[in-house]
């Protein structure tokens, strides 16, 4: 596989994991925070016991982890302090672990991570800590539970909790742009992470949000976009129209399940329903050594051309560049970390694999939501916005972020203030973080 050449900060990021500080890794869309955490954990297992965490269960199979829930035996209330009884695997496992790794921490609500870190405390062990607060928040869909998070941890995020000025974090900020390479879109994208959108650009004398209606509404794509909705029903809907409108005969690929692999984690559909003509997502990466390339990546779009059921079943599909590939079975684990005893007597972190879920890794991709997107890159994508206003903090921002370019971004209504929310905490703590980041840079120029 081709080395990875790291940017100045990412250099930075990776150079921080050799002390025992804990640190903060942020940066706004495309900087290459995920390539950073894959190179980081890498790095760390081949000399350290590692255990990586995150808060959504598709990430945490990509990273070879564990979900926060599932290591945390985390309940559906609000996470009590009074509930830091350790179930033994975790105390053995943390015992044993020299670094957690938690992905997605923009996600986490505060009451989880309050709590996570005070069982993390009696342990000698080294946080590390991904995400963005400015793109995703956590999902909170009750009012009295937003209420409880804001009079007992200080709002909803993990960064307002004292949890977190305990752990009193080095943050390191990815500032270069890797996915969009026109400054314009940089401009745009960063007014509208954080809130500024209303502001005058002085050389077009326009709105940032005004600017953005002019090069998105209504505009002409050709290269069958990714629309990305708000809802996991409006998604669904939209893809199973999209299956219903092409006229062949649908063919259903059946998962096969052994041990334990929760329905909730699957990555994708147990049944997978396609027909030819299909826009689908792969949701896996295939790398041929003899190249020296990927032939494809997890989140790039194709389309069906033949589907193959039966004992070993595969589908055909074409993919951007042309070229037609057949792919099979990927086998998906559920892993719990455990520990065991090496030939010397010393104990050291393992994974144990919990179940197995097999399916051919692709999932239909007329639509998708905002927040499976999240880390991916459409080459085009349209904006499903519906008649209201974004519900969570940073949704628009991350959406219109998957493209290369806003010229590859369409919607069809326009944009208004109530689509854009930016979080006065988060922007006003991401500020913090950006400041202390680029004293720290100025001081060693």
């Amino acid at each position: 596989m081709k080395p990875f050449t790291p940017s100045r900060d990412q250099q930075e990021a990776l150079d921080a994991i050799n002390a025992s500080h804990n640190i903060f890794l942020t940066g706004c869309a495309g900087t290459g925070m995920s390539t950073v955490l894959h190179e980081m954990i890498k790095r760390l297992k081949s000399q350290k016991n590692v255990v990586v965490l995150s808060s959504d269960s598709f990430t945490a199979n990509q990273l070879g982890g564990e979900t926060l829930e599932s290591f945390f035996e985390l309940g559906n209330g609000v996470a009590e302090i009074s509930d830091i009884c350790m179930p033994s695997r975790q105390k053995k496992v943390l015992e044993v672990a020299d670094v957690v790794v938690i992905d997605e921490i923009s996600t986490v609500r505060s009451d989880v991570f309050e709590l996570i870190y005070r069982k993390l405390q009696e342990f000698n062990i080294q946080l590390i800590v991904c995400g963005d607060f400015l793109q995703l928040a956590p999902e909170i869909n009750d009012i009295h539970v937003n209420r409880y998070l804001q009079s007992n941890f200080g709002g909803i995020y993990a960064f307002q909790t004292q949890a977190w000025n305990d752990a009193d974090f080095i943050s390191i900020v990815l500032k270069t742009p890797f996915r969009h390479k026109r400054s314009k879109d940089v401009r745009h994208l960063n007014a509208i992470r954080i809130g500024e959108h209303e502001m005058i650009n002085p050389l077009t004398r326009k709105t940032h949000i005004r600017e953005l209606n002019e090069i998105c509404l209504f505009r002409q794509l050709y290269d069958n976009p990714v629309c990305l909705c708000m809802t996991d029903h409006d998604a669904q809907d939209r893809n199973n129209d999209a299956l219903r409108y092409i006229p062949v005969p649908e063919s259903i690929i059946p998962g096969i399940i052994k041990g334990n692999y929760p329905q909730h984690d699957f990555p994708v559909e147990q049944y997978l329903r396609l027909k030819p003509g299909a826009t689908v997502m792969l949701r896996a990466d295939r790398y041929d050594s003899k190249k020296g390339s990927f032939d494809f990546l997890n989140g790039d779009i194709c389309t069906v051309v033949k589907v193959h059921n039966g004992v070993n079943p595969s589908v055909d599909v074409e993919l951007d560049s042309g070229t037609i590939t057949s792919i099979g079975p990927t086998v998906w684990t559920n892993t719990k970390y455990d520990t065991e005893v090496d030939v010397d007597g010393n104990e050291k972190l393992t994974q144990r694999v919990d179940g197995e879920f097999s399916q051919v890794p692709l999932s239909l991709a007329c639509a998708i939501t905002i927040r499976q997107a999240r880390g991916m890159t459409f080459q085009e994508v349209y904006l499903s916005l519906g008649p209201g206003g974004y519900l969570y903090p940073g949704e628009l921002y991350t959406a219109l972020s998957r493209a290369p370019s806003l010229f590859n971004v369409s919607f069809g209504r326009a944009v208004y203030s109530r689509d854009i929310i930016a979080d006065p905490d988060a922007v006003e703590f991401m500020r913090r973080i950006q400041i202390k980041a680029d004293d720290k840079q100025s001081a060693k120029e």
